[in-house]
């Protein structure tokens, strides 16, 4: 990273150094002269960077005549960045040459006091005190042959060792630790754009314009083959069971069904028969729903489901849809839940609570969107009614999440996304593995899934290290 601008009472820019893109950006119209792109952060970077409508062009240089210092802004001594349009300039008229500049798209940005708290109590970026025209010079050189799939980490290998820190840990640059690996595949997701033609076989189905039916009550799971959309955000969505509760011209709302939390909602039952009449705790496991909707009213707003074939035909609850009344899944009250408890017509087993959603939004004409867009782009597909309930009750063994069983619920939770395939599970066409290792790809997804449960819904990230 080398900050471009900094005033403790204002914002700071800065740009990566080490993240080149394959993409090239031409300083004449016969597009036989121009200058590789690298990627110097999320603000104004472009859909595909190169873009000069979208995308902030700096273009470094060392260059020290009076004409380029004129169009230029001084970074530190001996390094200096303008715009593309004055590189071009510069370029056209015999000034300077396309090797003289490093061109970059988009910058980082930090709020006035962040990027000082990130460097000192988080401890996030090393300072490092180095004579910055060699140093550029020496970056451009070992950047000059570097594959954007390695997103820079033997760039920052080689840098390390240029400025002599010695005092670096050997796990920060192991090429196969968990954080390089996510790294490569961002890197392969957000720097490559020319992928080659088996390559996009490898990417999401697509499959705009089939009729689908979305209604309450339906069932989904999210797809990953052959790569899962959600490794690198909404791991929470990974190979997860949806159920959706409502849906209407504004949107889709649903749960997710497979991630159990640290909790139990405890019930109150009174135990009907008893001699004293007395009552009873009955604890059901709370499952992880969503971070964006909440259900009911109340200090814990919460959402009470079965899938039970005695508890429909007795009328306990409402079924999400009267189409699938017979065999779907209902909705019912804690109420509900206690009575059928205490009857002895059910266990606490026999139900599901489930904290939080989420909702997909639809586009102004309520025809696309929502969960039906989705599925239109791939990243779920619905689950066949006749399979429902073998996933509900495959997901009712799970248990509450603890250290000694996040992998057996986990287990569990990826068992119920197999059995919920309309047919036996595919093959992929080959084993995809992360550029550059030996690690297969859906190991890492499953990895990054196991990493985000320990985080967020176990608030305990030392467990799955």
């Amino acid at each position: 990273m080398l900050i471009l601008e900094h005033d403790d009472n204002k914002e700071t820019l800065g740009i990566f150094l080490n993240r080149p893109t394959d993409l090239v950006k031409y300083c004449n119209e016969n597009n036989d002269s121009g200058w590789r792109v690298w990627y110097g952060g999320p603000v104004h970077s472009g859909l595909t960077f190169a873009d000069e409508d979208t995308a902030e062009i700096l273009c470094l240089h060392t260059m020290t005549s009076t004409e380029t210092r004129m169009l230029s802004t001084e970074v530190v001594k001996n390094i200096q960045y303008t715009t593309f349009a004055n590189a071009t300039s510069l370029v056209k008229r015999g000034t300077a040459t396309p090797d003289d500049f490093w061109v970059f798209a988009g910058y980082c940005g930090w709020t006035a006091g962040q990027l000082k708290r990130e460097l000192i109590d988080d401890g996030f970026w090393m300072a490092v005190a180095a004579d910055s025209g060699t140093l550029l010079h020496e970056l451009k050189e070992q950047a000059k042959d570097a594959q954007p799939q390695m997103a820079g980490m033997n760039i920052w290998n080689d840098f390390v060792q240029l400025i002599g820190k010695n005092d670096v840990p050997e796990s920060t640059v192991a090429s196969d630790s968990f954080d390089d690996l996510l790294l490569k595949e961002w890197a392969r997701d957000k720097l490559i754009h020319h992928k080659a033609a088996e390559s996009m076989e490898n990417e999401l189905s697509f499959s705009g314009g089939q009729e689908v039916e979305i209604r309450p009550g339906t069932m989904l799971r999210a797809k990953v083959h052959p790569r899962s959309p959600f490794l690198l955000s909404d791991q929470d969505m990974h190979k997860c069971i949806f159920l959706v509760v409502s849906e209407n011209i504004y949107g889709t709302v649903g749960v997710i069904l497979n991630l159990p939390t640290t909790k139990t909602v405890d019930l109150n039952v009174a135990n009907a028969g008893a001699a004293d009449e007395g009552s009873s705790s009955a604890p059901i496991l709370l499952r992880y729903g969503g971070n964006t909707v909440v259900f009911g009213e109340g200090e814990r707003p919460l959402l009470w489901l079965h899938c039970n074939d005695k508890l429909r035909q007795t009328g306990v609850g409402i079924p999400l849809d009267d189409f699938d009344a017979a065999d779907g899944v209902w909705e019912c009250t804690s109420r509900d839940v206690a009575s059928a408890i205490g009857s002895g017509m059910a266990s606490p087993s026999d139900f599901m609570v489930v904290s939080g959603g989420f909702i997909w939004v639809k586009d102004n004409d309520g025809r696309t969107g929502g969960m039906r867009g989705q599925v239109w782009s791939g990243r779920f597909e619905i689950i066949p009614v006749e399979r429902m309930q073998k996933v509900w009750d495959t997901l009712l063994a799970q248990e509450v999440m603890t250290r000694e069983n996040v992998d057996q619920n986990l287990g569990t939770s990826f068992l119920a996304w197999e059995v919920a395939s309309a047919e036996e599970e595919a093959p992929p066409k080959e084993s995809l593995s992360v550029f550059g290792s030996d690690v297969n790809l859906a190991q890492l997804e499953d990895e990054a899934m196991r990493r985000w449960v320990a985080k967020y819904v176990m608030n305990d990230p030392g467990c799955v290290t």
